[in-house]
């Protein structure tokens, strides 16, 4: 078994290598950690056959022309902000839907969307970074913002979360030494590649737990997102929590903003 994750850039004419890509086996083992630019290169890491699981952060399906998709608004209602996903909010940003062509294109590979009654050998699912990590630490570091040191130390507490979490512990290891290695023109490589591992860590813990630790959000008509469930999340804040001083008062909920 194979399981992708992947932070894909959103414009349907991608910057060169602003997507990451994260590649773990089906014990965890970590087989690729890289940033990629087209489709194709993403289609190059997929086996032809065989188990295949690919997690993606990016809308998969967005069939309503204005408005949030039903899984954005149950995701609001957990406390979980995100961008409205419509047709006409994709064409005007993002110039489409790259995600969504993405998806077809692992179709006709043999893949199937991800549903709570189906999750076949080649599957893939809609992934959420930013809301995995609200789950499993009751907040979000600032990764993506500030000085090279302030941003290293916020990448370094995210993947002390993974590690009291399901995350596999070479594939943690790795992001240290890419985190510690990194010049400041690196950093936002750096997070797309921390993006990506979450979104693979998450499939990996659906796979791992036979999605007892993990939920899908949404329903069949405009898609699911793949998330920790609550029972993770309360074991991954306790397991985290221990890790820092003052113990979990650290890791308070914060509803509405991360």
């Amino acid at each position: 078994m194979m399981i992708l994750g992947l932070d894909l850039a959103w414009a349907t004419e991608p910057a060169p290598r602003s997507s990451g890509a994260c590649l773990l086996d089906g014990e965890g083992r970590l087989l690729q950690l890289d940033l990629l630019t087209g489709d194709e290169e993403v289609r190059a890491l997929i086996p032809e056959e065989g188990w295949a699981w690919v997690g993606i952060d990016a809308p998969l399906l967005v069939p309503n022309r204005t408005g949030m998709r039903r899984c954005e608004r149950l995701l609001m209602a957990m406390g979980l902000r995100c961008l409205p996903s419509n047709q006409e909010f994709m064409l005007s940003h993002f110039g489409g839907m790259r995600g969504e062509a993405l998806a077809r294109s692992l179709e006709g590979m043999g893949f199937a969307a991800a549903s709570p009654s189906s999750c076949g050998e080649r599957t893939y699912f809609e992934v959420y970074p930013y809301g995995t990590l609200r789950l499993i630490m009751g907040r979000v570091p600032r990764y993506k913002r500030g000085k090279l040191e302030e941003r290293r130390r916020a990448i370094h507490d995210v993947i002390g979360a993974m590690e009291a979490w399901d995350a596999p512990d070479g594939l943690c290891a790795r992001l240290r030494q890419e985190t510690d290695a990194a010049r400041r023109s690196e950093l936002k490589g750096l997070t797309d590649l921390v993006d990506a591992a979450l979104s693979a860590a998450c499939v990996y813990s659906h796979h791992i737990s036979r999605g007892r630790r993990t939920q899908l959000v949404g329903d069949e008509g405009q898609g699911y997102v793949l998330l920790p469930a609550q029972r993770s999340q309360d074991e991954g804040r306790e397991r985290y929590a221990g890790r820092l001083p003052g113990g979990g008062r650290a890791l308070r909920v914060q509803r509405g903003r991360g």
